[in-house]
């Protein structure tokens, strides 16, 4: 029943994600048959354990988490007004699911980051404004924390880029120097903020890692430089490990032509090339 009701819920916050993004049911209805056709496809039944039809159950805990941070994160950003109390509240609700999220998934602070650099992207892009920006990276710091607290200081989540990044953003945003050094929006303060957020990301990170003595996500940096080439194979273990998977290569061409032919690649990019313009 646990299970059960955790699917319920991560389902939900996607048909409302969904609806909340394309502005019609339908877009709901397609997001849910989506996953659920992801789901259940036998690829993904190998990756568990458990007979018949289910979800690979280290990302099962994960994926409920993930859909309603990502539910309230589009509450968020649709509400008409961000000073009003209800914003507020979305706000917290966001930190609270991103402390779920971590706490479900070992890799979720990779996705997190991941989501975080397309809300910097969205802010350098004049679709987010800063001072917003600045206090969805400030939720997910406090989020972090309390995962943190919650997990008795895990290593990986204290020394994770996007608890770095996440502070660095933070105070950038929500710091008034942009409007005093390069003035109010446009090209300077876009570039002022993402070098601050950076700067204090990249610099936060590897004083956590010296600090904590961390090397557990050691072997993500190993197996991305494995993948370029840059260090010789079997240089790193686990990174060797993981490299033996064709998940972990890179993409093949079978995917960027599935993708063509279905028409969402040429989609996305007219979408990016208007957004841009």
């Amino acid at each position: 029943w646990i299970i059960i009701i955790a699917t319920g819920l991560g389902v939900s916050a996607l048909s409302l994600t969904a609806w909340l993004l394309g502005g019609s049911l339908f877009c709901s209805v397609a997001s849910v048959m989506m996953y659920f056709n992801v789901c259940y496809t036998p690829s993904m039944q190998t990756g568990t354990r458990l007979l018949g039809s289910t979800f690979a159950l280290r990302e099962f805990w994960g994926v409920p988490a993930m859909l309603a941070q990502n539910a309230w994160l589009i509450a968020y950003l649709n509400v008409p007004n961000y000073d009003d109390k209800w914003a507020s509240g979305l706000l917290l609700a966001f930190a609270g699911f991103t402390c779920v999220f971590e706490l479900c998934w070992q890799f979720a602070p990779f996705v997190l980051l991941l989501q975080l650099l397309s809300l910097l992207g969205a802010y350098i892009l004049a679709c987010l404004p800063r001072q917003q920006l600045g206090k969805l990276a400030a939720a997910g710091s406090l989020g972090t924390l309390a995962a943190l607290l919650l997990s008795f200081g895990n290593g990986m989540l204290l020394c994770s880029p996007f608890f770095a990044l996440a502070f660095g953003v933070a105070v950038a945003g929500l710091s008034p120097w942009p409007t005093k050094l390069v003035g109010r929006g446009g090209i300077a303060e876009a570039t002022w903020v993402a070098l601050v957020a950076a700067t204090l990301g990249a610099g936060g990170q590897q004083l956590l890692v010296r600090l904590a003595s961390s090397k557990e996500d050691q072997h993500v940096l190993e197996l991305l430089l494995q993948k370029l080439g840059i260090i010789p194979p079997f240089a790193s273990f686990d990174a060797n490990l993981y490299l033996q998977s064709p998940e972990f290569g890179f993409l093949s061409m079978q995917h960027v032509r599935e993708a063509t032919s279905a028409g969402a690649l040429p989609a996305a990019v007219v979408a990016l090339a208007m957004i841009v313009v």
